[in-house]
């Protein structure tokens, strides 16, 4: 028996939905079924293009509606932090590290990294702290980090700040 247009298209849709209520995953069962469904070649064709354009427009769509949402979520992100460095910097003019509220404490903290920079000539450092690039010689800041965690110093020419940034507990 041969089904018309609407009845194959629905058939497709059908399965499509069974594919994407298994997370995507078309099993040997969903193969059959699709290899089940029957009709006039040309109806076919037309009503499995017709669902091709379908799943590429809602895929535009939600690729749409994804960047969005990702442009909404790097907004309220850079929102959080200007309010957090706007509590840091008022505590810091108070000369307060910390304020206990109702519900938060916040209080100004010591980064566990610091900012490493390095203005010297690179030549001129022990190779622990450099890292051989083809062509040219790079401090290896890393490297900084690591020797200072154990206690140890810098040669000259380094200069190592810690950054501060606002707990909320």
């Amino acid at each position: 028996m041969s089904l018309h247009l609407y009845r194959i298209a629905d058939e497709y849709r059908s399965w499509l939905d069974a594919i994407e209520s298994n997370e995507g995953e078309v099993t040997p069962e969903l193969d059959r079924w699709l290899a089940g469904i029957e009709g006039d070649a040309g109806d076919a064709c037309d009503a499995v293009a017709g669902l091709v354009r379908e799943c590429e427009r809602e895929a535009e769509a939600n690729e749409a509606e994804a960047n969005f949402f990702a442009d909404r979520a790097r907004t309220k992100r850079a929102n959080a932090a200007r309010l957090k460095e706007h509590l840091r910097s008022h505590l810091e003019a108070m000369g307060l590290d910390k304020i206990q509220g109702d519900v938060f404490t916040v209080r100004r903290q010591r980064n566990a990294m610091p900012k490493i920079r390095f203005e010297g000539l690179a030549a001129s450092l022990p190779d622990e702290f450099i890292k051989f690039i083809p062509e040219h010689f790079v401090v290896n800041l890393a490297a900084a980090w690591s020797h200072l965690k154990t206690g140890g110093s810098l040669p000259d020419g380094f200069d190592v700040t810690f950054g501060e940034h606002l707990r909320i507990t």
